[in-house]
């Protein structure tokens, strides 16, 4: 038999299919031998979503803001956030969701508005165990609560509350962050999801190591989060930007109650409000297209000062949405917010026309709030009331009837254990502070 016969013989052989198979699976199984092996040295963190507190209770992990942030010194953590880790037979569940203002900043738990409504229902329904567990965090906006949901889920609320949007431009991820590391919502949703591997963590921490030996940054420690957070980018109103924060709230936003719709827990879902009439916009955006803000802003005050309040309204809330730094969120998000409450059958608590409706001439400014949407604590008073309000006129919770006849029963009897009107004078710094618009200080 000559060479060539033995050669066309012997290509004509087919390769086992086990060979296939075997560079297929070669790869997987290598990969798997490294994250076992980053495991069992305690490489990268464990993004772990909730830890013992006691041998009762459990709390939202502290250190799980570091699977978001990267290169900040300092992580936002939930103090609001501890559960029972049984949940009893006779108990009423509530876990609110959102960004700073959802947290109570600058007063944190000791002023937010779930403090008011956790007090209300314990008042209003006593033989009842009323928790209100609060997971929001500062800078955090819709990318963070999706990733959270599906075990906040597990947990049995009965009840969600959210407050959300301020923050999906410069919060962590946004659409103007400097800690966004995708173009895409579905990309940056599954980095999120991948960055529970401690491989992914390996090569996120030396892509990191590289971009900072490239560029000679610092880790970050000076600012507040949202200062920190911020490219300082200024975003013109229906600029490509703009549209990208429009449209990762309103996907975000969706996938959030969907997921709530299908696990059939009710959602009341608040409207955005921000500091229309007493501080001006941050910044122009000199874009050929839109009018500049504080023009709009001045044409707003003279028609105050005309006493034409609803061209007023009208005007700041225009001129909030061409402020070029957009820690408010623009008129449109309640739009969002009201279409897709209609869509998954959720409660709307008006924030924003309640906290105007409370103000004077009937458009917010600093006698409800500290900055351009933080409110004080008279605001997050108002806040946890109309929530409230919502919760005991819904027919979608399962409360029952209040044990008090009337609406200010409660009122008086929560003021009265809990005073909500202390006015805290390291606002007066804020205010300082703003009034000179020293925007890296917001938070």
């Amino acid at each position: 038999m000559n060479t060539k016969k033995i050669y066309k013989q012997e290509s004509k052989k087919k390769t086992p299919k086990w060979f296939y198979l075997v560079i297929i699976l070669l790869p997987i199984l290598l990969l798997i031998i490294l994250e076992i092996s980053l495991r069992f040295f305690n490489y990268g963190n464990d993004y772990k979503e909730w830890i013992d507190l006691t041998e009762r209770f459990e709390i939202l992990n502290p250190d799980i803001a570091n699977k978001y942030f990267s290169n900040i010194e300092n992580i936002p953590f939930s103090s609001e956030s501890f559960l029972l880790k049984t949940k009893p037979e006779n108990s009423f569940r509530v876990i609110s969701l959102g960004g700073s203002s959802g947290a109570g900043y600058p007063y944190q738990n000791s002023g937010s508005f779930t403090k008011y409504v956790r007090k209300a229902l314990e008042f209003s329904f006593p033989e009842k165990k009323i928790e209100v567990a609060n997971i929001s965090m500062a800078a955090i906006n819709s990318y963070t609560i999706l990733d959270l949901l599906p075990e906040i889920l597990e947990k049995k609320p009965d009840l969600i509350l959210m407050y959300l949007g301020h923050n999906e431009y410069y919060g962590v991820l946004g659409a103007a962050s400097n800690q966004s590391f995708a173009s895409s919502i579905f990309l940056t949703n599954l980095i999120i999801k991948l960055k529970e591997f401690r491989i992914t963590q390996l090569l996120t921490n030396f892509l990191t190591s590289a971009s900072q030996i490239i560029t000679t940054h610092e880790k970050i420690s000076d600012g507040t989060l949202m200062s920190q957070n911020t490219k300082k980018k200024l975003i013109g109103l229906n600029s490509p930007l703009f549209n990208k924060g429009l449209e990762q709230f309103e996907s975000n936003l969706s996938d959030i109650l969907e997921l709530c719709s299908d696990k059939n827990v009710p959602v009341i879902i608040g409207t955005l409000v921000s500091n229309l009439r007493d501080l001006k916009p941050f910044n122009n955006v000199d874009d050929g297209k839109n009018p500049k803000a504080d023009l709009i802003f001045e044409k707003a005050q003279q028609a105050l000062v005309n006493n034409d309040l609803q061209k007023a309204d009208s005007l700041f809330r225009d001129a909030k949405d061409l402020d070029g730094l957009r820690f408010r969120a623009p008129e449109i998000f309640n739009s969002v917010i009201n279409n897709l409450a209609v869509k998954y059958n959720c409660e709307i608590a008006k924030i924003d026309s309640f906290i105007n409706s409370q103000s004077k001439f009937g458009i917010v400014g600093n006698d409800l709030m500290i900055d351009h949407l933080h409110p004080n604590l008279k605001g997050y008073q108002l806040f946890g009331k109309q929530f409230y309000k919502k919760i005991i006129n819904s027919n979608k919770v399962a409360l029952g009837k209040s044990s008090l006849d009337s609406y200010s029963e409660i009122e008086k009897l929560v003021e009265e254990n809990y005073n909500f009107t202390k006015y805290d004078s390291t606002i007066a710094a804020f205010r300082v502070k703003l009034l000179k618009n020293d925007w890296p200080f917001f938070h």
